[in-house]
């Protein structure tokens, strides 16, 4: 019998995306890890360094560790490193009731607004949010698709099964409709007006109580979800940090501070090979240092941002 999961896990310490192309990397082993555990994929967004997925499978912990393997086996194999990537606890929650399933998925889709890195949760580009209700908001379709099995093969890690249905789009990652349950998403939401209801509503106050009463009405004896709770739970946010989330849904923020990818970028281009060095994981701690000096006094980025992109302990 299928279950509904929210499914996260994160890297403390480091990033666990450095670009765009990790990014295509992930869907990938993520569409390839579904097939091969014949589990389900409802929503999902991709953070620097967490990732949060909404699954439907019968026992999800095959789906995740062959999910993990395979990425790990992926950034290790490109950033020269070795050993197991992000935390090793996975938190794995059951969903039980209408509500809380709507609960949790909103939770996974709002993601790139709470963290401050978009205004709207619906301009963060890591997620599935811009696929549900695709044609009522107009968003654009994607002009080239690749469908041949052969080149397809040829951007996938060697021996990788997928079944026929599965294309890419021109970017070489797999798109999302193929392999999630957009319909079905879309169906428990009700509608497109529904939908940006629950993307756009706040968590607090009135608001947030009314988040809960809904859950209630399951009647299934979980206990309503929040924003606080799952933060302290899911990536053990702080109360600053929670506090911080809160008042991103009002949208008063700088959205235009550089992302965790942008500034990985910047160091894996410029600064690591001034190093000689193919990776930042082969920096000296000098020399990282040195990095981060420099990105302070040049681009007056946070110190816990600057550490996290330079994998600084």
């Amino acid at each position: 019998m299928e279950n509904f999961y929210h499914v996260c896990f994160s890297t403390k310490k480091e990033a666990m995306f450095r670009n765009h192309e990790d990014h295509v990397a992930f869907v990938n082993c993520l569409a390839l890890a579904l097939y091969s555990t014949n589990a389900k994929l409802y929503v999902d967004t991709e953070m620097s360094n967490h990732v949060h997925l909404g699954i439907g499978t019968e026992d999800p912990r095959p789906f995740i560790r062959n999910l993990r393997q395979r990425y790990t086996r992926h950034f290790n194999e490109k950033y020269f490193r070795s050993g197991r990537l992000g935390e090793l606890e996975t938190f794995c929650l059951k969903l039980e009731g209408h509500y809380h399933l709507l609960t949790a998925w909103s939770y996974i889709l709002r993601n790139g607004m709470h963290h401050g890195i978009c205004l709207l949760p619906f301009a963060y580009e890591y997620s599935t949010i811009r696929h549900i209700f695709k044609k009522a908001y107009h968003w654009d379709s994607i002009d080239t698709l690749i469908t041949s099995r052969n080149e397809i093969a040829g951007c996938l890690p060697r021996r990788s099964e997928f079944p026929d249905e599965y294309v890419m789009d021109g970017a070489g990652m797999f798109v999302r409709e193929c392999f999630t349950q957009i319909a079905l998403v879309e169906a428990s939401y009700g509608s497109p007006r529904s939908f940006d209801y629950f993307m756009t509503r706040l968590s607090s106050d009135a608001s947030g109580e009314k988040w809960k009463e809904e859950q209630m009405k399951d009647n299934c004896g979980m206990d309503p979800i929040t924003l606080e709770g799952m933060e302290a739970l899911v990536v053990g946010g702080d109360k600053e940090d929670i506090g911080r989330i809160m008042k991103n849904e009002y949208g008063k923020f700088d959205d235009r501070r550089p992302s965790d990818e942008v500034i990985c970028e910047l160091i894996d281009k410029e600064y690591v090979p001034g190093f000689r060095r193919k990776s930042v994981y082969q920096l000296t701690d000098d020399e990282k240092v040195l990095i981060a000096k420099d990105l302070l006094n040049s681009r007056y980025l946070p110190a816990d941002q600057i550490s996290r992109c330079l994998v600084m302990e």
